[in-house]
């Protein structure tokens, strides 16, 4: 019999309250939902900057407002599997957390 096996780990970036959240469901070799989110702490709460996900049953980007609503929508390529998509979700978001954090605050109500 297979289970589900829910993986939930944080990865915490230079620069202060800077952290990539981490989830997934794996079952045996296969990754099933799953959400990888950029946030920062800004004026007393975190709040996401960037979301990978898989939900919409494919994977995509969507860059979010400062209320945390997605703003851009951008679809991974077609047959990009979710392990795939996991993987790049999170070397995107570690290597490119800055460029992402000087865009979020220039888009600062």
């Amino acid at each position: 019999m297979t289970r589900n096996v829910r993986v939930e780990y944080d990865i915490n970036l230079q620069g202060e309250g800077r952290v990539v959240r981490v989830r997934f469901v794996r079952t045996a070799k296969t990754i099933g939902d799953f959400v990888v989110q950029l946030e920062t702490h800004l004026d007393g709460q975190f709040r996401p900057v960037v979301r990978y996900d898989g939900s919409h049953g494919h994977p995509h980007r969507d860059l979010l407002d400062w209320d945390g609503e997605t703003i851009e929508k951008r679809w991974s390529p077609g047959g990009m599997t979710n392990s795939q998509a996991l993987t790049d979700a999170i070397y995107d978001l570690v290597t490119n957390a800055e460029q992402y954090m000087v865009e979020f605050v220039k888009r600062r109500p």
